[in-house]
């Protein structure tokens, strides 16, 4: 039985995860371990949370971690705290592959806390493109340090 880590750390990507963890769950190939972080915990982003508890995720991990604002100092403090706790999770679950989408703070910090671990990744959405903004800078990382890539399309495929 091969270990499966997922993580979601916004509804909009948690949708697009929806159709496959419901399958992952389903086959008796895979144990799934789904982490949770990010805006689905906030009040203001409509505590998404309790959608994935509705779908029938009751045993998931929960990574609870704020940016306190936007200088670089918080954002850097974020990332290394949120890498550290992503560690530790790694370490006790051990998953034989992690299953990231998109390209968020909480992202990076798992990749490359993985990438330590030698844990190998699987990228969704890949070579996509957001210009001038660091977005695009994360998610090429994300894509460099992966070793399974589902894009979109062939343009962001060939990318």
């Amino acid at each position: 039985m091969k270990k499966i880590c997922v993580i979601t750390s916004t509804r909009a990507e948690y949708g697009l995860f929806k159709n496959f963890l419901y399958l992952l769950k389903k086959d008796k190939n895979f144990h799934l371990d789904i982490i949770v972080t990010g805006t689905h915990f906030k009040k203001e982003f409509g505590n998404t949370v309790k959608e994935i508890e509705k779908d029938g995720h009751r045993n998931f991990i929960k990574i609870i971690n704020i940016i306190e604002n936007d200088s670089i100092q918080s954002i850097t403090k974020f990332v290394g705290s949120t890498m550290y706790k992503f560690s530790k999770i790694f370490k006790t679950i051990k998953p034989d592959l992690l299953v990231v989408l998109g390209d968020r703070y909480e992202l990076i910090a798992s990749t490359f806390a993985a990438t330590i671990a030698r844990i190998p990744l699987c990228h969704f959405h890949g070579g996509e493109q957001t210009q001038g903004i660091i977005d695009d800078v994360i998610r090429n990382c994300i894509t460099k340090l992966s070793h399974i890539h589902f894009a979109a399309n062939e343009k962001y495929r060939k990318r």
